[in-house]
């Protein structure tokens, strides 16, 4: 549905109007005679940029989802909509018809709030009309600016104007375009935020004492390029007997292309001062100049992905619970061992698969062999995968290799596999079985080869097999 029909308008006693993940491109002003209207949901029209102008009318609309529009600007006098408990979204205009200021009359706003374009605000005295502050019924923010410009003093000072109740829990600064945070993100009222996202501010040099908050979780550092530390003032001012990041699962940097050095905190103890003991996921990727500082003593880690990180000069962290690992690119990574509880391994192209290939080489001794809990295994690269090895664990294998990577693959060697995929393998001729072992390859449910051209199979049996599966 593109259009929504001016009968609709007709319909006085409507309520409740979905019309969410449709292609409607705009609403015409006939629903702003519903009156009795309290709900109306637009999520995920993708192809709707306007609403209605006269929908200030709308006195006892409730709630409106506009999440993931297409928006150019809210229509004017949407503070008249009083009765608001709930708006996901709003546009700042560009040529000041739908004010930042309409928010502050929005006493009633709840759950999650979304304010984007804030590049449009032309004084950052309208940003402190929202009043953010006194709104103690959201807890999820995003703060976005659209579009790439160098530092204004400008945007320091709405977002200086813009905070929110202590409250909160979830807050998103995106596009920021600053040289420094504001000092309320420098607060450490914020006991209950546990999921923080900062992407793209790209000329931020310094960074907010984050490790003061006690409740964190979930920490998300994107696209800042100009930091090249990241040093004590991100763990606060904790002292040794308040840990920084006690809470914090969930740590992220991505896209930092200047960033050289972790600063690691230091306690008292072995053990890196206590700091992150509670941390189960750390992601590292397209940080191509660090070379310092990635913590040794994760206790609780579960998932480790480092990526384009060529520098950085290291060991793989030992955790008894590290169950998945994707590294790629890092050619520095001293990869030791396998870590006991390994469920899932992604192991991509540079040195650190050549550490792979000969920790697998020195498992093929008497005793030796990958963990009985490896279930999927990804490798990208040129690499020769050590023969008469055997994989009784593993039931996923990705392989994308070069020009000597493979050339004969032994499917005997997997008998639990489920899914093989095989890609780019220029040298692989053939898909092997010895005699009999065909009847045990019982568990392979899915196989997929592409771009290999010299690929052939070596038993009748195998391809009727897989036809048949």
């Amino acid at each position: 549905m593109k259009e929504l029909p001016k009968s609709v308008g007709n319909l006085k006693h409507l309520c409740y109007l979905n019309l969410s993940y449709t292609s409607i491109e705009r609403l015409p002003n006939s629903p702003c005679t519903l009156y009795n209207l309290q709900t109306l949901l637009l999520s995920e029209c993708e192809s709707l940029t306007k609403l209605p102008s006269k929908m200030w009318r709308l006195v006892n609309l409730r709630h409106l989802d506009i999440v993931k529009t297409n928006l150019e600007e809210m229509p004017l006098h949407m503070g008249k909509l009083r009765n608001l408990r709930s708006l996901t979204t709003f546009v700042v205009s560009k040529h000041n018809r739908s004010n930042i200021k309409e928010l502050g009359e929005l006493l009633h706003l709840s759950g999650a709030l979304s304010i984007l374009n804030l590049q449009n605000v032309q004084h950052a005295r309208d940003a402190m009309e929202v009043n953010l502050k006194d709104k103690r019924h959201l807890y999820e923010l995003v703060l976005e600016w659209g579009h790439d410009k160098d530092s204004s003093e400008n945007e320091i000072n709405v977002l200086e104007h813009l905070c929110p109740h202590s409250k909160l829990e979830s807050l998103t600064i995106e596009n920021y375009g600053g040289a420094r945070f504001p000092k309320w993100l420098q607060d450490c009222s914020f006991s209950n935020m546990v999921h923080i996202r900062l992407a793209n501010c790209k000329y931020c040099y310094s960074w907010p004492p984050l490790g003061d908050l006690p409740n964190l979780k979930k920490l998300f550092v994107e696209g800042f390029h100009v930091v090249s530390h990241v040093n004590r003032e991100f763990y606060g001012g904790a002292s040794s007997a308040v840990k920084p990041f006690r809470s914090l699962e969930i740590l992220s940097f991505k896209n930092m292309p200047e960033w050289q050095e972790w600063f690691l905190f230091e306690g008292k103890d072995e053990d890196e001062g206590g700091v992150f003991y509670n941390l189960q996921k750390l992601c590292i990727i397209k940080c191509p100049k660090l070379s310092i500082g990635l913590p040794n003593h994760l206790p609780a880690l579960m998932t480790l992905q480092i990526e384009d990180c060529p520098q950085l000069v290291a060991s793989v962290p030992r955790s008894p619970n590290l169950s998945e690992l994707q590294l790629s690119n890092c050619d520095e990574l001293l990869l030791k061992e396998l870590p006991p509880r390994l469920y899932r391994l992604v192991v991509g192209e540079g040195r650190i698969l050549q550490s792979f290939v000969e920790l697998m080489m020195s498992m093929s001794i008497p005793g030796g062999g990958l963990p009985t809990t490896l279930k999927t295994l990804s490798i990208q690269g040129t690499y020769l995968l050590p023969r008469r090895q055997y994989y009784p664990s593993l039931e996923e294998l990705g392989i994308k290799g070069g020009f000597d990577s493979l050339w004969c693959f032994p499917l005997e060697f997997y008998p639990k596999l489920k899914s093989l995929i095989v890609f780019g393998s220029e040298s692989l001729e053939s898909l092997s079985v010895s005699e009999g072992s065909h009847r045990d390859l019982i568990s392979l449910t899915s196989l997929s080869i592409f771009d290999c051209p010299t690929l052939s199979v070596r038993k009748s049996y195998l391809y009727v097999y897989i036809i048949y599966i």
